[in-house]
């Protein structure tokens, strides 16, 4: 399996599981990595779910509002690289600046 075939599996993945929380829309790929030792793929995206949002409306950074960037929630997302099959998902903390 190629980067570009694992990345969407792990989007697809997270957009499902958490269908229901009304995440919003915008999934974004945060990290890539292939374990060669495990042959899996190592995959972080991140979300917004409607409680990570920031509540200090009109409130700004140098990269924009601080009501549309929010509060990223972010899932480590394990795939095998011979199956597609998702092995696992974990809760991931990114540094933020």
């Amino acid at each position: 399996m190629e980067r570009n075939e694992a990345a969407p599996l792990a989007g697809t993945y997270a957009r499902d599981m958490f269908a229901d929380e009304e995440a919003d829309g915008s999934l974004t790929l945060e990290d890539v990595d292939f374990d060669a030792d495990t042959e899996t793929w190592n995959i972080t995206v991140g979300f917004l779910r409607p409680w990570d949002r920031s509540r200090e409306a009109g409130a700004s950074t140098a990269t924009g509002p601080l009501d549309r960037l929010g509060k990223h929630t972010f899932k480590a997302i394990r795939i095998d690289d011979r199956t597609g099959r998702v092995i696992s998902m974990t809760h991931r903390e990114l540094r933020t600046r």
